[in-house]
């Protein structure tokens, strides 16, 4: 292939896979070796405008520092802007040593204003890749092997083999610098590059470097098509809750929805909702994943599991919850006691708002039509007690061990325990229901029963209606660990204008 037909290929790729648009402004990476210095010999003639960008590692003593002025040398012969950086500690590891130039091309790019770091990596860096993956037990997140593009990295190559950059500085007369550190064996990559991949290809398949490219493609593009598919599952099934751009503190799947999606979609699911959620960004094991996915299908409400990251999953009855730990606990902890105002509105912590107010028969009776008609929100629970059935002040409280109560409609004495394992509430939402007390008796347990001894009956004069409300109250300013209390007046009070 000419050197023409060559940088069309790249500048093809550029466009179509690297999502880089004509005219764009790039950080190019130039180590001095042959990759790097095609590759900004190629954008050269391209209609990009170019910043390069150099890290000496100072891993190699005197060669490092021949490299530097080498690129140095290159850069002013080419009358390119250069960034260079000299690292004062030398990095123990290559890991250590790609973070570190990793971060010095970031800096550039954000200085300089450039869209995208284009950085030298080739069509046998790729092969190279997805076999280590493949060997360590990677998934197919492992086996797309290196992308196009991954934030403000672009790796133009990609389609490009090493013997093809080769014969193109050798057509073009671009002199470049030779790692004598890719020759040993103390480094995992260069025992694949050096050993497996040529034994493979002598025992087993003569193109396997342009075969394991080929798969990394294949993965790619599917991986494209799950992470969509992967994406519409979430959107319509995950709630979060203290979502942020950064990370959301707790998400909540609803089990039998969830239980109907393909293994494959669970797992997925499962691993996005924990790099949401974690502290750090290490990937789930896959035996993590199936661990939670059992706990998930099969334990009892109430289970849980700690996982990496400083995750944890708690198991209800029609759900499971992913947060870190912090955030599921505060979630659910207990309410503070507090005075509910007669008439007047209580707003808790997390978005719940208590209201009440004092109504006639035939108010309540018109309210409870317009219930029926459905012109109430579906996330608001209504209470109607005797109101003079009840002893002022009411509080607002979590539920505490030995409560019982006469559930309406049920008969007879009940632990609020029982009720709660009845009504199939996990344990960890149960401190966080809210209930009315007059003289520590309950008189309702938020959204769920009255006590049969507050029930309306024929001889009621006054109603006392109470309700509560789930939705967002993102919006209203709370000021205390309690809540902020908000006194009726105006329109909450039209409707019984005849009681103070």
């Amino acid at each position: 292939m000419s050197g023409k037909a060559l940088v069309d290929r790249v500048r093809q790729f550029l466009y179509e896979e690297c999502l880089v648009p004509g005219g764009a402004h790039l950080v190019v990476g130039i180590s001095g070796g042959p990759d790097s210095v095609a590759l900004a010999h190629m954008l050269r003639q391209m209609d990009f405008s170019l910043t390069a960008a150099h890290v000496n590692h100072c891993i190699r003593g005197a060669d490092s520092d021949a490299d530097e002025v080498f690129v140095r040398e290159l850069c002013r012969e080419w009358n390119l802007p250069l960034f260079y950086h000299r690292l004062s500690v030398v990095p123990a590891s290559e890991e250590e040593a790609r973070v570190a130039r990793l971060g010095f091309l970031r800096d550039v790019r954000d200085e300089v204003g450039a869209e995208a770091v284009a950085l030298g990596h080739h069509r046998d860096d790729q092969a190279e890749t997805v076999l280590m993956n493949l060997v360590r037990g990677a998934g197919p997140a492992g086996l797309r092997g290196i992308l196009p593009r991954r934030g403000v990295f672009a790796h133009p190559l990609l389609s490009t083999s090493r013997e093809e950059i080769l014969s193109y500085c050798r057509a073009c007369g671009v002199s470049y610098r030779t790692d004598r550190s890719n020759e040993t064996m103390q480094y995992q990559r260069n025992r694949v590059r050096l050993e497996l991949i040529p034994y493979l290809k002598k025992h087993f398949n003569p193109a396997v470097d342009q075969a394991l490219a080929q798969t990394a493609e294949i993965v790619r593009r599917e991986e494209q098509f799950a992470a969509r598919e992967t994406g519409r599952a979430f959107r319509s099934l995950a709630r979060l809750q203290g979502f942020s751009p950064d990370r959301c503190p707790t998400i909540e799947f609803p089990h039998r929805a969830f239980a109907t999606l393909p293994r494959a979609l669970q797992r997925r699911l499962i691993r996005l909702a924990h790099q949401l959620i974690a502290a750090s960004r290490d990937e789930l094991s896959f035996n993590a994943v199936e661990d939670l996915l059992e706990l998930i299908h099969g334990a009892s409400a109430g289970k849980r599991l700690e996982l990496p990251g400083g995750v944890v999953l708690h198991k209800g009855y029609g759900q499971f919850i992913m947060g870190d730990e912090e955030a599921v606990l505060g979630r659910w902890e207990g309410l503070v006691p507090a005075v509910l105002p007669v008439p007047g509105r209580l707003i808790l912590r997390r978005g719940k708002m208590i209201g009440c107010r004092l109504m006639t028969s035939l108010q309540t009776e018109a309210f409870k039509c317009s219930l029926k008609g459905g012109r109430m929100p579906s996330l608001v629970s209504h209470a109607f007690i005797d109101y003079n059935k009840v002893d002022l002040p009411l509080r607002v409280r979590s539920w505490r061990s030995g409560d019982r109560m006469r559930p309406l409609g049920l008969g007879g004495q009940k632990k609020l325990q029982d009720l709660f394992v009845d009504e199939k509430i996990p344990r960890l939402t149960r401190d966080h229901i809210p209930l009315i007390v007059s003289n520590d008796k309950v008189v309702w347990v938020a959204g769920l029963r009255i006590d049969n001894d507050y029930r309306v009956d024929g001889e009621t004069q006054r109603i006392l209606h109470v309700w509560i409300d789930h939705s967002d109250l993102a919006e209203i300013p709370v000021e205390s660990d309690v809540g902020h209390v908000l006194f009726v007046e105006g329109d909450e009070n039209e409707m019984d204008p005849d009681f103070p």
